[in-house]
Order: C-alpha cells, then structure tokens, then sequence
C-alpha cells in the first residue's frame, strides 16, 4: 500500500493518546479481524507494530531529510533484544492462547499452567508490561528487570487509584 513511496510522501501517524509518528510502513496485515500495519519509526529509529484501526488520521510527511528507504529492520526476536521470561497460570495461559504471536511459543505443562519465553524490540516492553498487568495474578514474569519495573509502577498506579480516600 505505501511501498515505494518518496520521502515526501512517507505518512505521519496520528494515533489517539499517542503523539505524532513519522513513519515508513512495512507490511499490512489482517488477522483475527483487525488490521496491522508494521512500520519503521524514524523519530526512534524502532520496528513498531500499529493496529490501523487505532490510527486516527494519515498525512504525507513534509520532512524532506528522511531518507527514502529506512535501514532493514533487525528480526523481532534478535538476540540483542530483552528476553522475556513468564510463567503463566492455566487461565492466564488460556488468555493468551489466542494471541497470534505469544499462542504459538507458549510451553503448556500438564496441568494447563505454560512458560512463555521470547525476545522482543526494547520498544515492545511496554506493551507487555499492559499485557502482563491484564493478566494480575495469572502470570509472573521473571525477566527483564525493566519490565518487573514497568509492573512494579502500573501496580503502584493502580493501587494509588484506588486508595481510600
């Protein structure tokens, strides 16, 4: 869809609760009913994964110092990226099950309990650490120490909002 495009043309994405993305798209995808879009970041220089119906709006880009094809993207689960290390409970894992990209490499154990373990691009982390937190109790994640933090904060954030007052 946006292949090939000059820089002039490379779109800026607006997405709600999210600031402006000047980014190169990679691929366009459906599955499970909703659309991706895969895409360089510039402002980052990180491989994001975006579901379009999030997007609030497109533009053409008007900055004309980004380079027309942006550097390859290193694979998702390259060896310089966190590795995430998470046992699930049997509901926790059934949650994440559907998941496309986590169902597949969750280890099950006999009693419906799984492992999870995989890298993922430092920008991902906080998605996982929403997922993780999803999931309370159901998952524990023992790896990486940044996403034990991120959860460690959502905690706080929730526990502070609802404090008695």
């Amino acid at each position: 869809m946006f292949y090939g495009l000059p820089p002039d043309k490379i779109p800026k994405l607006h997405q709600a609760l999210e600031t402006l993305h000047e980014l190169y798209p990679r691929e366009v995808f459906a599955q499970q009913g909703f659309w991706y879009c895969n895409a360089h970041v510039y402002e980052t220089g990180a491989q994001r994964m975006y579901r379009v119906d999030r997007i609030v709006a497109l533009a053409p880009a008007d900055d004309e110092k980004l380079p027309e094809n942006p550097p390859p993207a290193p694979p998702y689960d390259d060896d310089a990226h966190p590795l995430i290390v998470a046992t699930l409970t049997a509901d926790g894992a059934a949650r994440l099950e559907s998941e496309p990209h986590l169902g597949q490499i969750l280890i099950r154990q006999a009693d419906g309990s799984a492992t999870l373990s995989l890298r993922c691009p430092p920008g991902e982390l906080d998605f996982y650490a929403r997922l993780f937190a999803m999931l309370g109790c159901e998952a524990k994640v023992f790896e990486p120490p940044r996403l034990r933090e991120q959860l460690r904060a959502l905690g706080k954030q929730l526990a502070e909002h609802y404090r008695e007052r």
